[in-house]
């Protein structure tokens, strides 16, 4: 058997969606709704969009544009959740049985996993966000007047970013951070078989509470060696180090998320790998 065999893969994409169709069609029904409501209680709680369903005059350019942060806000927690939900096909002794004994390679049934994750539940949740503005679209049209599409109005303004190289840079690290923070959390569905969401949340927290607990001891201590008058000098004198900092920032903004990505690509699947029917010990498959 070869390792991987894409026809192999999309036959367990299929199998995982049909096996568990009722709980993505609660899903796709309940996001929608979700997506539906948050635009249209957004809208009519802004006055700008009361005052324009009187005046068409009125810009409303503000209130789609703080609708759509809500949205995209609430699309990429959403994502993060289910890439917590990777592996939730191991929760139960018959789901493991049922999983580890198909006719695929491990390489194989971890793509199908990870590729419902990074690809085909975003991809949906993105076509619910487009139902959902043109549902509001036909809402405000039969209430008193439609204010128009929300994500092509957000689409037109971001134009800025593509004729700007900084922005554009800045656009890509952004990005790149949520990306590994997406697969922050399918390591975390890997390693934590119960609530891996809150657990790998609480995990995070924890981490960054020690790290700034040991970087403010490591300070007090430093500073008992630290010659003060040379550092306020320093700090006064900063400004014409910046420059110089600004391409190292750069580069770290762009390798630090892409190499945290692997790791938590590579470590998912060698745990992923080592899944048996019956677990050991309390993490992990």
């Amino acid at each position: 058997m070869k390792n991987i065999d894409f026809q192999r893969i999309f036959l367990l994409i299929k199998r995982d969606l049909l096996s568990d169709k009722s709980r993505y069609i609660k899903f796709m029904i309940g996001g929608y709704l979700a997506f539906v409501a948050i635009m249209i209680i957004n809208l009519f709680d802004d006055s700008r969009t009361i005052t324009y369903i009187n005046d068409p005059n009125i810009d409303i350019s503000y209130a789609l544009a703080s609708t759509a942060g809500v949205v995209l806000l609430v699309y990429l927690f959403m994502v993060v959740v289910m890439a917590s939900r990777t592996f939730s096909n191991f929760l139960t002794k018959g789901n493991r049985i049922s999983y580890l004994t198909l006719p695929a390679t491990n390489q194989e049934k971890y793509l199908s996993r990870l590729l419902q994750t990074i690809v085909i539940f975003p991809a949906a949740l993105f076509v619910l966000v487009l139902l959902a503005d043109l549902s509001q679209v036909l809402f405000f049209s039969i209430v008193s007047k439609s204010i128009g599409f929300i994500i092509p109005f957000v689409f037109g303004k971001l134009h800025w970013i593509y004729t700007d190289s900084e922005s554009l840079l800045l656009t890509f690290i952004v990005v790149l951070f949520y990306i590994s923070t997406v697969f922050t959390y399918v390591l975390g569905s890997a390693f934590f078989r119960k609530q891996p969401f809150i657990m790998t949340s609480l995990a995070l927290w924890a981490i960054s509470t020690v790290l700034s607990i040991v970087g403010s001891i490591l300070f007090q201590i430093l500073g008992t060696f630290i010659n003060w008058d040379t550092m306020e000098h320093f700090f006064q004198n900063l400004a014409q180090y910046f420059d110089a900092f600004i391409p190292i920032a750069k580069v770290a903004g762009v390798v630090i998320p892409t190499l945290w990505s692997i790791f938590c690509i590579w470590l998912s699947y060698r745990l992923f790998r080592k899944a048996s029917v019956i677990p050991k010990g309390r993490f992990g498959f």
